[in-house]
């Protein structure tokens, strides 16, 4: 006999739901922080480089000032450098280069629309894990699910059935060619 597992209770299942997406919440807040947060910058050659990178090219076509080897940007890391040795801020040296240049910040914003872009991916990522969690969760349950009482009673009482024609007919089942003949 099987042992049946039962359906699961509903108190059960949502402190079930809510852990899980408790550790959801958790781990994606510190795998996005993770991903995001790259640390200060250790040397001053450090802090210029994340300026650059973070800053576009005015006359490339989609390279930041790191990234480009033409004379402007060139000179631009320069002005990062000295400013930098200066001892300014990074919010100061950024300010600078937006009045000089404006529209080249690749530093995305922290609020408004261009959140959403960030955090989005990682809400539908979350919600795409969960939904799996569910459709596996489901698929196992039915799988661990065994023989009902009702089933086994139709069992026993086919295997009765099939004993009880067995000692009534002890040559067995007739078995008939393709011709039909007995």
């Amino acid at each position: 006999m099987t042992r049946r597992a039962g359906p699961p209770t509903r108190k059960g299942a949502a402190r079930r739901l809510s852990a899980w997406l408790g550790v959801l919440v958790i781990g994606g807040s510190v795998f996005l922080f993770g991903a995001v947060d790259e640390g200060s910058p250790r040397t001053d050659a450090d802090r210029v480089y994340s300026l650059a990178k973070n800053f576009g090219c005015p006359v490339c076509d989609g390279q930041s000032v790191a990234e480009s080897d033409t004379v402007v940007a060139r000179n631009i890391r320069q002005q990062i450098a000295r400013r930098v040795d200066e001892g300014r801020s990074d919010d100061a040296i950024i300010a600078e280069l937006e009045a000089s240049f404006p529209g080249n910040d690749y530093t995305p914003a922290a609020s408004g629309l261009s959140s959403l872009v960030w955090i989005l991916p990682v809400v539908a990522g979350a919600g795409a894990l969960a939904g799996l969690f569910v459709v596996f969760r489901r698929w196992r349950q039915e799988a661990e699910l065994g023989a009902t009482p009702a089933d086994e009673r139709l069992v026993a009482e086919f295997r009765r059935e099939s004993e009880l024609a067995d000692l009534a007919d002890p040559d067995g089942p007739v078995q008939i060619d393709e011709q039909g003949d007995a």
